[in-house]
């Protein structure tokens, strides 16, 4: 079994407080939905694959940081894009999953 403890605390904490957001298996890994859509997701250890707004905005994430931000071909298509563990700070991390939240976030889940 892979070892993930590192990377779960540093993304729960990334996490707080963000309002409907439940911890799950996800493809045989931990993972986060936000409602009933994935808002994070551990690829394996190391790597967490995000949502992003679109496929341009994971290219320009690439472009800009690709110390952090990385794809590889199962992701063609899709607007998610994967991230180093080790690389990505907790600040970054952080508004990377508000931005994903704001993304997926249904009007619903918005209410107070």
């Amino acid at each position: 079994m892979a070892d993930f403890s590192s990377d779960l605390a540093k993304l729960r904490a990334a996490m707080a407080g963000l309002p409907h957001v439940t911890e799950r298996t996800y493809y045989g890994t931990p993972g986060w939905m936000a409602g009933k859509k994935m808002l994070a997701r551990l690829r394996e250890p190391g790597v967490v694959v995000l949502p992003v707004a679109s496929e341009a905005d994971k290219h320009l994430l690439i472009e800009a940081a690709p110390d952090i931000y990385f794809t590889i071909p199962h992701y063609d298509g899709y607007a998610l894009v994967l991230a180093r563990m080790d690389a990505i700070s907790d600040e970054e991390l952080t508004h990377r999953l508000r931005l994903a939240w704001d993304i997926l976030a249904t009007p619903k889940m918005r209410r107070p």
